[in-house]
């Protein structure tokens, strides 16, 4: 497709990043689209190791959009709104600072009270200013992309959707709908509330798209509407010189590995796994557990690290990661079994998975029989799985993957295959502009 065929895309909310489920997703489906024809819309925090690979044009949501209810317009910070450029075009990188101790008092403290309350739903509101409608104006976009996961991005995607009329793409990435009013006194007020504007949201949207197949068709079940699911995609000429072809056992101590994302959902697993490793190492077992996640939450961290198998690794580049995933005995997933945890990734599929799949190395999956994940591979052979919150059942997997060499060949090829056939990036990411293509023409009425 020449640059001529492509539209401009605006996305609201999730930036370019190699940092986040949602970024590296982004960045893997609209790779090779026209820079200049991709721009975003996102918050400050969000704004914090932006990619400027595929896009380079960023407005900050600032103090002209969003505003804040008494009292917290008083202690809140006012960020600039407007153009948030990088450094050069060379950058590859836009870090934006932020404010350690108040993210950290925010996060422990403010944040669970407003969830709580459900003043979460209400203490900020977005709307378009004159700023942005200049800036609007001036880019023109052709189709709106949408990854949201909040009740005042709803609010503001449906008055971006009636200001600009053009057609509209959402990409659910969580079954956050489920999740986002699950707690607190006024839960069951909220929940209607929210459901009902999410649906509004719904029926103003072209294009719906999911992450997974069996979120589509919970989707399709619980709100009417067809979505069609993508996921993070694999770049098979940067992933193929590392696929693992030697499946025995590293010297020394044997490593599990956990990367990625730690939070909702995300948390008991990790400890439950820690627990059963430093048996296993009791057992005579020289087993160490490795976690590297960009995630900070220092109380669940100071927790891993009061067990002995638990090392923290440091951060790498995303372009080191095909190369890291192929060196441990072990690829760990885990997802907590909590009514929560299970509520909120029943449907998810994380960003790593194709990436463990295409390394060869074994993978475990400790993760709910009632996910979309657990079921993808089980039935697909591709990973040992235990669906259950069962230390013994986790502590036998463990053992099986560690010394049945055979088995191990076994999943590391199936995963392999499995991954290229349904992860090629070429393949998805031409499937995936060519629906955004096709929905941009459509003309609103």
């Amino acid at each position: 497709m020449s640059d001529f065929n492509y539209p401009k895309v605006l996305i609201f909310s999730q930036p370019f990043n190699t940092n986040s489920g949602g970024g590296i997703t982004l960045t893997n489906l609209f790779a090779s689209w026209p820079k200049d024809k991709v721009a975003v819309i996102s918050y400050p925090f969000m704004l914090t190791q932006v990619s400027t690979d595929v896009c380079s044009i960023y407005y900050q949501i600032g103090v002209e959009e969003l505003h804040w209810a008494f009292p917290f317009s008083l202690i809140k910070e006012k960020p600039k709104s407007g153009i948030f450029n990088p450094i050069s075009t060379e950058s590859r990188y836009i870090t934006h600072r932020s404010n350690g101790v108040r993210v950290g008092l925010s996060s422990s403290i403010l944040n669970p009270l407003l969830k709580w309350s459900g003043l979460v739903h209400t203490i900020s509101r977005l709307q378009i200013s004159e700023n942005l409608k200049v800036w609007l104006s001036e880019y023109g976009p052709d189709i709106l992309y949408l990854q949201i996961s909040n009740r005042e991005s709803i609010k503001f995607s449906v008055e971006l959707i009636n200001y600009l009329n053009i057609p509209t793409a959402i990409h659910m990435m969580d079954d956050w709908p489920s999740t986002i009013s699950n707690k607190g006194f006024a839960r069951f007020l909220w929940e209607k509330r929210i459901d009902r504007e999410f649906k509004h949201l719904l029926s103003k949207i072209d294009l719906h798209l999911s992450i997974c197949d069996e979120m589509s068709s919970e989707y399709l079940k619980r709100y009417g509407y067809k979505f069609i699911s993508f996921h993070n995609t694999i770049d098979l000429d940067r992933w193929t010189p590392f696929i693992r072809k030697d499946l025995s056992l590293s010297d020394g101590p044997k490593i599990l590995l956990f990367s990625g994302r730690i939070g909702t959902g995300i948390k008991e697993s990790l400890i439950e796994l820690a627990t059963v490793i430093d048996d296993l190492n009791n057992e005579g077992i020289d087993v160490r557990f490795h976690i590297q996640s960009t995630s900070k939450d220092p109380i669940l961290f100071n927790q891993l690290k009061k067990h002995k198998c638990v090392v923290i690794k440091p951060n790498v580049e995303y372009s080191k990661i095909p190369e890291l995933y192929s060196s441990p005995d072990i690829l760990v997933i885990a997802n907590d079994f909590s009514a929560d945890g299970i509520r909120f990734l029943r449907y998810s599929m994380p960003t790593k998975a194709p990436e463990y799949l295409i390394s060869g190395t074994p993978v475990l999956v400790y993760a709910s029989s009632d996910t979309a994940l657990h079921r993808m591979f089980l039935r697909n052979k591709v990973g040992h799985c235990v669906g259950s919150q069962d230390p013994e059942e986790l502590k036998k997997a463990i053992k099986l993957l560690l010394n049945d060499l055979e088995y191990r060949k076994m999943l590391s090829e199936n995963a392999v295959t499995f991954a290229t056939d349904n992860f090629d990036s070429i393949k998805l990411r031409n499937k995936f502009q060519a629906l955004l293509i096709e929905t941009a023409q459509k003309k609103k009425t």
